[in-house]
């Protein structure tokens, strides 16, 4: 769900916010604390390290206004907050690599995964098949690049592609991957970065390969928004009719809860400390590529309206790593 922030204090300055896009953040909720406590370290949902905190990753800014995707749904009763923002430690990305650090680690003698081990840890010789006939693509591509096409073909475990910058490692791997494909195989592109993903998969998309962009959204470049799960999943027409019954059952459980007496909890001023700030959050549009035209302004420092019945967009949870994914197999 993607949540649009704006402070609460007009003195609080954004340019001295030291978050970037893609940076994790935890939103707690400040309504929460009880009087007398120190931000941060009050009691329930006051606090920073409460459960009910949520976590989600920072996708950009628009002003006096931060783009939040957030884990899951928060609260009905805590959509016009306040809110208090903390940056967040990585810990689920550590987490995953010591897992996999620890599965590399234990696997048996006889497994796939550890004769790869073995063949990166130099115990073993990788295996290089008998030559394979190739119809290049890429007729740009020179000889040495072509024989470094034909050797990832050939190998089993591993090929590694080295060179310095510029001379064509990319548009090698881009052929690789158009082979593969060519033969009815999936591909897994994986990379350390990001960006480096982004890269291959612009060049891939430019190329006619279709694929699926794997990653948080807040992370993706705008040139592959198209292509990534959210976007798959939006464009269905099952999704768009989920998003209305769910619009509709937020709306009636505010109905029911307004009529029992019970409508939105009462707010107190609002405030910023200099450690976290307040911010009111107001959930983006749900359709599908589309963009805010108009919002709420930043709240005062009167209290706030009940939030309003609002829409909200699916999100992708965290995935371990970030990849583009066309349908063929395993690169090496």
């Amino acid at each position: 769900m993607r949540l649009w922030l704006s402070p609460d204090d007009p003195a609080v300055d954004l340019d001295d916010l030291r978050l970037g896009p893609g940076d994790p953040v935890r939103l707690w909720s400040a309504a929460a604390e009880a009087p007398g406590d120190v931000p941060g370290h009050g009691h329930g949902h006051g606090d920073v390290d409460d459960p009910a905190a949520l976590r989600g990753v920072l996708a950009r800014r628009d002003g006096r206004r931060l783009v939040v995707i957030v884990d899951g749904d928060p609260p009905d009763h805590a959509l016009g907050g306040p809110w208090n923002l903390d940056a967040e430690a990585p810990e689920a990305t550590f987490d995953r690599g010591d897992r996999a650090i620890a599965r590399v680690a234990a696997a048996r003698g006889g497994s796939d995964l550890a004769r790869l081990r073995d063949v990166l840890a130099g115990a073993r010789v990788p295996h290089r098949g008998p030559p394979v006939p190739l119809a290049i693509v890429d007729r740009g591509l020179d000889d040495v690049q072509q024989a470094a096409v034909a050797a990832a073909l050939e190998t089993s475990e591993v090929a590694l592609i080295h060179g310095p910058p510029g001379t064509g490692k990319t548009r090698t791997l881009v052929e690789v991957v158009r082979q593969l494909v060519a033969r009815g195989e999936r591909v897994l592109c994986a990379a350390a970065s990001n960006a480096a993903v982004d890269n291959l998969g612009e060049r891939l998309v430019a190329a006619g390969v279709p694929l699926v962009r794997l990653g948080h959204p807040a992370r993706v470049a705008p040139a592959l928004d198209d292509h990534t799960l959210d976007a798959r999943i939006a464009a269905d027409d099952g999704s768009t009719l989920a998003r209305r019954w769910a619009d509709e059952a937020r709306s009636l459980r505010l109905r029911a809860a307004a009529r029992a007496g019970r409508g939105a909890p009462a707010t107190r001023p609002a405030r910023c400390t200099p450690r976290p700030a307040s911010w009111r959050a107001t959930p983006a549009p749900s359709w599908p590529g589309s963009r805010p035209t108009s919002w709420p302004a930043p709240a005062s420092s009167s209290p706030p309206a009940p939030a309003p019945t609002t829409r909200r967009s699916p999100t992708s949870p965290s995935t371990p790593s970030s990849s583009t994914r066309p349908p063929s197999r395993p690169t090496r």
